[in-house]
């Protein structure tokens, strides 16, 4: 019989919560029996399979672990079709393959968790989606039954905390704000995080390498929580416009100008939906077509920049630039700034001047 039925056999007995004593009444064996089933040292008597996996409502190759390299293959297929699509910011095709993979394994966690988080993101606000409220009401249940789902059976630590932390910003943007709040107090502190402890176990080059990446991540974070502490506030247009003065300011501190142009992609988005509308509202037209045309520069540079580079800035030195791709809308960066953005009434002061017309057809240009 094969090794893997222990292992599996042991799985299956903890996702029902049912101890080995439960587990032996249920089949009419001993307690010992179903030890030494699963320390590996005795199988059952081949009578016995079809009754466990009519139990588990498994099949007795599943059982037995027979065709795994092949379920896993084909798992795997699933998911990297998924990621594909993802890149392409192809969203529905990508709730479709996850929908496929699901139909045929419906107990993976890995394909349940992927069609979570692709329903999760076409109904994201932020994910330039057109139709995102739509999609919202329309997959907000699904997304709780296979949040829950995923929780009430997967070991894999990963993916259940991925899954709370989904679960629990979905519940709050339904206005269940409590129950969020319940799950989201349940995910480990930052403290304990593997980010930050994993430096002990690490070799010399390898922790260099850890480190650079860790200040790319906490730059980004401290950059963005200083945008949604803007953005989550009541200041008035001059001080929102000193503290993206100071997010400019941390980027700049960090990276040198060769590396810089990796943020081409997003000073442009701060520019446009931040710098640009809170100078117009001051009234420095000026200003505001000198930092459109600054950003129709920097998206048509960031359009050039290789899809990977190594980075120069002495602090980054030991991390590999990746450029960024759409991941919810199939329009990119640039079309979705003219299309969504420079449409705004609060460019109407500004919209029939010359410069302003010929950076947003720069900008559209580039998509």
């Amino acid at each position: 019989m094969t090794i893997y039925f222990a292992e599996i056999f042991k799985k299956l007995r903890l996702n029902q919560e049912l101890t080995q004593e439960q587990m032996a009444d249920i089949l009419c064996i001993s307690p010992q029996a179903v030890s030494r089933w699963e320390c590996g040292t005795t199988t059952p008597d081949i009578s016995l399979l079809p009754v466990i996996a009519d139990y588990f409502d498994v099949t007795i190759e599943e059982l037995l672990g027979t065709g795994k390299s092949q379920k896993e293959e084909q798992v795997r297929q699933y998911v990297d079709k998924f990621n594909t699509a993802i890149a392409r910011g192809q969203i529905n095709d990508c709730i479709e393959i996850a929908r496929s993979g699901v139909k045929e394994f419906p107990n993976n966690y890995t394909l349940l968790n992927k069609l979570m988080y692709a329903l999760f993101v076409s109904g994201s606000d932020d994910a330039d989606i057109p139709d995102w409220k739509d999609n919202r009401e329309k997959y907000k249940n699904e997304i709780i039954e296979l949040g829950e789902k995923i929780l009430s059976g997967c070991t894999d630590d990963t993916i259940r905390i991925e899954v709370k932390s989904r679960l629990g910003f979905h519940y709050c943007e339904i206005g269940e704000t409590e129950k969020g709040r319940q799950i989201l107090e349940t995910l480990p502190s930052m403290i304990f995080s593997r980010e930050l402890n994993i430096r002990y176990a690490l070799k010399e080059e390898e922790l260099l390498d850890h480190i650079c990446h860790q200040i790319v991540l906490c730059t980004d974070e401290l950059v963005w929580n200083i945008w949604r502490y803007m953005k989550n506030t009541s200041l008035p247009a001059s001080e929102q416009l000193d503290l993206m003065d100071k997010m400019e300011q941390i980027v700049r501190i960090i990276y040198d100008e060769e590396d810089l142009k990796g943020w081409y992609y997003l000073l442009p988005k701060f520019w446009i939906t931040g710098r640009a509308p809170l100078l117009l509202e001051l009234g420095d037209c000026e200003s505001a077509l000198r930092i459109i045309e600054k950003s129709a520069d920097y998206l048509e540079q960031y359009n050039q920049l290789p899809d990977l580079a190594e980075r120069t800035t002495l602090l980054l030195k030991y991390t590999t630039y990746k450029k960024l791709f759409d991941t919810a809308d199939s329009r990119s960066q640039a079309r979705i700034l003219y299309e969504d953005n420079l449409t705004d009434h609060c460019f109407d002061r500004i919209r029939q001047d010359e410069r302003f017309e010929k950076a947003a057809r720069r900008i559209y240009e580039i998509g």
